[in-house]
C-alpha cells in the first residue's frame, strides 16, 4: 500500500502510524518511506509529492512502477465549498472533478467537465469504517475538554491548479454554476485519479478541512487549522485501511524492477500481481493471469497525502465476487480459512507463563488478555492488530479488560505504592490511551452498565467512569462496611457488604449511574444469596449468581425476580448445586450451565428450580462453556473443541487436538470458546489460539 502526501505536515500525520520504516527510491529520485501500519499486516509506502495535479500524477505512476499497488490513497487537507462543511471535518471524495477544462467564449465560460468516481469498494469500506466513533483522532495534547469529533461527508471534490481564497471571485461562481455538488476544493486529486485510472489502481481521496476558501485563509490561520485537518484525514485513512481485508502473503516475488533502489532496513515489502481474470473494480478488462499470479503479496496500497488528499482502494481480485464453486471447493475453502497462532511467537514477554483469555470485541475482532498485555487480534487471520502493556506493569497490573461505549477499559497498576493506579481507557482501533482515571487500589472485575464502567476502589467505594468524560462521573460508598462482590444487569448494580463491626454481611443495590440507593435488605424467609458470590450472567431485570461455598464448590445458583419495590433484587429463587463446581458458570435464557474440571456439566433449569441434566462431556480440563444456537461449546486440555446439545446434554461432536507450545499436562484449564458469526475461536491450555467452525457431528 502506498500513501502519497502533498505537504510535510500531511506526511507527518500519516508517518506517525508507521513502524519499522526504510527508504525506497525511484530511479528519478522520488523517495518513498516504507513501513508497517501499526497493528495491521499492511506494508505502506508513503511519499510527499508536493502541490499540484501534475506532480501527483507523476508520482502515482512511479508508485505503480515500484510497487504495483492494489490501493491508492490520497490523504491531505482541503478548503470547504459548502456552508455545512466545518473546519476539521473530513470529506471522502465520491467523485473528483477536474474543474479547469472548458472554453472561454463571448457568452462566458463553457465548462467541459472531466471527472473520476472514487472506487466503489473503497467508498463502501470508508462508510463502514467511519460510521463508528472509535476511528476519531485523539484530542489535542493538554486539552481535557470533551469535543465533538469531526463529521464525515461523502461528497465530490473539485481539483485544479489554483488556490481559491475568495467567496466572490469568478472561479467561485464557476464552481457554483458547473460543479455545485463539490463539497471541497484542492490541487492534487485530479492528477492522482487520472493516473490511477490508467494504471488500473483503485483510488480514493480523503481530505480534512483546513479553511473555507472564502478570503479568510491566512498563514496564521493555516498554522492553526492545517495540522488538525491533516491529523483528521490521516486518522480517517488509517481507519479505512484497518477495515480492508488482510492482504495475502503467499506467492509473492521480491521487488526486482529496475527503477528501485532500497535503503535502510531489510524489508518484507513485496511486488504483487493484482490483476484479475474478471476485470477491474472500475469496469476495465484486465489480461488473464494464472490463478497463482492472482494472489496479491504484502499488498501494496498507494495513499497520496496532499492539501486536499485522496485515498486509494482495493484491487479487483480482492473485491470481485468469485464464481460459484462446487461443494468440494467450498469445503476446501472453509478448511483453508481456518488459522492457528502460537501465542509464544507473537512477541509477548513470558507468554508461556501467563494464561491467555479472549472475548469478542464490538468490531467482531478478538479482545485478548495475557499477563501484563491486552491485545486486539484480527479474527480473520490471527494477526495482532495492537498490543498494550509492558514489563512496568505488575502481574496483576492489567485486569479484566472490557469494552463499552467506544473504549476498552482495564485496571492498571504500576506498583504496590504507585500513585498512578486506576483505570485506563484505550482506543479499540489503535490501542492508544484515550483516558486515564486515578482510582486507588482498584480491585475486582470491571462491571459494564448502561451508564459506563464501574470499578471498586481500595477506599471501599464504587466509581463510575465513561471515556466520553475525562473525570470520574460518580462515586457510591456504603458506610456500614466494605464492598465485596459487584454485579450488574445493566440498569441496576448489586453489591455484597461485609459489615465492619459484626462481621456479618448483607446486600445493597443502586442504579447504574450510582445516583440512587435502591435497597439494603431482603424480605425475611427468602433464599437470600450467600457470599462469596460469583456473577454468572443476566437477562432483562434478572441476575444469575452462584453463591456460598461448601467443600469443593458453590452451594446454589440464585436467580432474581422482580417484585416488592420494583427492582430485580427483591426476591430470589434458589437451586441447590451440591458443590458440583467452583468454576465459572454460563447463563443462557432460563438455564445456567456449571462445568467441572473432570468434564461433568450440570444444567440448571432456573424456571423450575431444578437440575435439568448432568452429563460427562468427555472434555477433561474445562473451566467454562459457551452457548450458541442451542449448542454448548467447550474445549479440553488437548485443545479439542466439543459440542453438546444444550437442552439434553447429548454429545454432538469432537474436534482435532491442538496442543500448542506448552504440554497439555500443565494443569491449566481451557477457557470458553469465543463465537463470532459462524466462526469459533479456541484458546488452548498450551497457549495456542485457533479459528475453526463447528465440527461435523459424530
Amino acid at each position: 500500500m502506498v500513501i502519497l502526501t502533498a505537504l510535510g505536515l500531511e506526511f507527518q500525520s500519516v508517518q506517525q502510524y508507521l513502524s519499522g520504516c526504510e527508504l525506497v527510491r525511484h530511479q528519478t529520485g522520488t523517495v518513498f518511506e516504507v513501513g508497517t501500519l501499526v497493528g495491521t499486516p499492511w506494508r505502506v509506502a508513503l511519499a510527499e509529492v508536493g502541490e499540484g495535479n501534475r506532480p501527483a500524477a507523476v508520482v502515482t505512476e512511479q508508485a505503480r512502477q515500484l510497487f504495483s499497488p492494489a490501493v491508492l490513497l490520497f490523504v491531505g487537507v482541503a478548503g470547504a465549498l459548502k456552508d455545512d462543511v466545518e473546519l476539521g471535518d473530513v470529506v471522502v471524495a465520491t467523485r473528483v472533478h477536474a474543474f479547469h477544462g472548458g472554453k472561454d467564449t463571448p457568452e462566458g465560460f463553457m465548462a467541459r467537465p472531466e471527472g473520476w468516481a472514487g472506487s466503489h469498494a473503497l467508498v463502501q469500506t470508508a462508510r463502514h469504517a467511519l460510521r463508528a466513533a472509535s476511528w476519531q483522532p485523539e484530542p489535542t495534547p493538554g486539552n481535557t475538554e470533551v469535543q465533538p469529533g469531526p463529521h464525515v461527508h461523502f461528497k465530490p471534490i473539485a481539483a485544479g491548479d489554483i488556490v481559491l481564497n475568495s467567496s466572490t471571485s469568478e472561479l467561485r461562481r464557476q464552481l457554483h454554476a458547473h460543479y455545485n455538488d463539490a463539497a471541497a476544493i484542492e490541487m492534487e486529486s485530479a492528477g492522482m485519479a487520472h493516473a490511477a485510472q490508467l494504471g488500473h489502481i483503485a483510488a480514493l481521496t480523503i481530505r480534512g478541512i483546513s479553511d473555507k476558501a472564502d478570503g479568510n485563509k491566512y498563514a496564521d490561520a493555516d498554522a492553526e487549522h492545517q495540522p488538525r485537518a491533516a491529523a483528521h484525514a490521516a486518522a480517517a485513512a488509517v481507519a479505512v485501511i484497518r477495515h480492508l481485508p488482510a492482504p495475502p502473503m503467499a506467492d509473492a516475488a521480491p521487488f526486482t524492477s529496475s527503477p528501485l533502489q532500497r535503503e535502510g532496513h531489510s524489508g518484507a515489502l513485496r511486488n504483487g500481481t493484482p490483476s484479475s481474470d474478471h476485470g477491474s473494480l472500475d469496469g476495465s478488462r484486465q489480461p488473464r493471469r494464472t490463478r497463482r499470479r492472482l494472489i496479491i503479496s504484502a499488498a501494496t496500497v498507494v495513499a497520496i497525502a496532499a492539501v486536499g488528499a485522496g485515498i486509494g482502494v482495493w484491487r479487483d481480485s480482492l473485491w470481485e465476487r468469485p464464481p460459484a464453486d462446487s461443494k468440494a471447493k467450498k469445503d476446501a475453502k472453509n478448511s483453508a480459512a481456518a488459522w492457528e497462532t502460537d501465542l509464544a511467537q507473537i512477541g509477548v514477554a513470558n507468554a508461556l507463563e501467563n494464561e491467555f483469555r479472549c472475548t469478542a470485541a464490538a468490531d467482531k475482532d478478538l479482545l485478548c488478555m495475557m499477563g501484563e498485555n491486552i491485545l486486539k487480534v484480527d479474527s480473520a487471520n490471527g494477526r495482532v492488530r495492537w498490543r498494550f502493556g509492558d514489563q512496568t506493569f505488575a502481574e496483576s497490573g492489567l485486569v479484566g479488560a472490557v469494552e463499552s461505549d467506544g473504549a476498552v477499559y482495564a485496571q492498571a497498576r504500576k506498583s504496590e505504592s504507585s500513585q498512578s493506579d486506576g483505570i485506563v481507557a484505550l482506543d479499540p482501533a489503535t490501542g492508544r490511551v484515550k483516558r486515564t482515571y486515578a482510582v486507588p487500589d482498584p480491585g475486582g472485575p470491571l462491571v459494564v452498565t448502561d451508564s459506563g464502567v464501574i470499578v471498586r476502589s481500595g477506599t471501599g467505594e464504587l466509581r463510575l467512569v465513561n471515556a466520553r468524560s475525562p473525570r470520574t462521573l460518580a462515586r457510591w460508598k456504603v458506610d456500614a462496611g466494605e464492598i465485596g462482590e459487584v454485579a450488574s444487569n445493566g440498569k441496576e448494580v448489586l453489591v455484597t457488604v461485609n459489615e465492619r463491626n459484626s462481621g456479618d454481611w448483607h446486600m445493597e443495590a443502586t442504579n447504574s449511574s450510582l445516583s440512587t440507593h435502591l435497597m439494603s435488605s431482603f424480605a425475611e424467609g427468602k433464599d437470600v444469596p450467600r457470599p462469596p458470590l460469583s456473577p454468572i450472567g443476566n437477562g432483562i431485570d434478572t441476575f444469575y449468581l452462584a453463591g456460598g461455598t461448601s467443600g469443593s464448590g458453590y452451594e446454589a445458583v440464585y436467580r432474581s425476580a422482580p417484585g416488592g419495590n420494583g427492582t430485580a433484587m427483591d426476591f430470589w429463587r434458589r437451586t441447590p448445586l451440591n458443590s458440583v463446581t467452583n468454576m465459572p458458570m454460563t447463563a443462557s435464557d432460563d438455564f445456567v450451565y456449571a462445568p467441572s474440571t473432570d468434564g461433568t456439566i450440570t444444567a440448571i433449569d432456573c424456571r423450575r428450580d431444578r437440575v435439568a441434566w448432568r452429563k460427562d462431556s468427555g472434555a477433561r480440563g474445562i473451566s467454562e462453556v459457551a452457548v450458541k444456537g442451542g449448542k454448548l461449546l467447550l474445549s479440553d486440555a488437548q485443545g479439542r473443541l466439543h459440542s453438546l446439545d444444550a437442552l439434553t446434554g447429548r454429545h454432538l461432536s469432537t474436534g482435532a487436538p491442538h496442543r500448542g507450545t506448552m504440554d497439555a499436562d500443565s494443569q491449566r484449564h481451557a477457557p470458553a470458546p469465543v463465537v463470532i458469526g459462524k466462526s469459533i475461536y479456541v484458546v488452548t491450555p498450551g497457549n495456542t489460539l485457533y479459528r475453526t467452525s463447528l465440527p461435523v457431528q459424530n
